[in-house]
């Protein structure tokens, strides 16, 4: 859901000032390519502390195997969520309105628009390396955890 609110065209599509600024500025085109895998990665942070919790709250008799079972959860939702939810919707998006008027040149359609996705990837992947791990270097939830005790 997070990837179809913030993706890039979205964006622009939401506000006539972004679109202006998109148009006028491609540091402003730059910033807004770089949203969508922001908020991504900022989730991606949130999301393995939530999910231990959650096994743990399940009952599970060990941390090992709440572990375990978190790191599936988060496995999973990289899988489905980012790469495949990220992929299909951006490229259905932009080829909806052709499709729906002629069904027969959809997978042509996906064909050719899927490598457009390549850009928010590369953007994607350079900010899980810098951003991300640099956060998880930070221990933030640990941060936060011992700020709040």
């Amino acid at each position: 859901l997070v990837s179809l609110l913030v993706s890039e065209s979205a964006l622009i599509s939401s506000s006539p000032r972004l679109a202006q600024l998109d148009q006028a500025s491609a540091f402003f085109s730059t910033g807004i390519a770089m949203v969508q895998p922001v908020c991504l990665v900022a989730i991606q942070q949130l999301l393995p502390p939530l999910f231990l919790g959650i096994s743990i709250a399940e009952g599970t008799l060990s941390f090992s195997e709440a572990q375990m079972k978190a790191f599936s959860r988060y496995f999973l939702f990289q899988v489905l969520n980012i790469f495949l939810v990220t992929a299909i919707a951006g490229t259905i998006f932009d080829t909806v309105a052709v499709i729906v008027e002629n069904p027969e040149t959809a997978f042509e359609l996906l064909g050719n628009s899927l490598p457009r996705m390549s850009s928010f990837f590369i953007t994607y992947a350079i900010m899980k390396t810098f951003l991300g791990l640099g956060l998880e270097l930070v221990r933030l939830v640990s941060l936060v955890q011992q700020v709040l005790r």
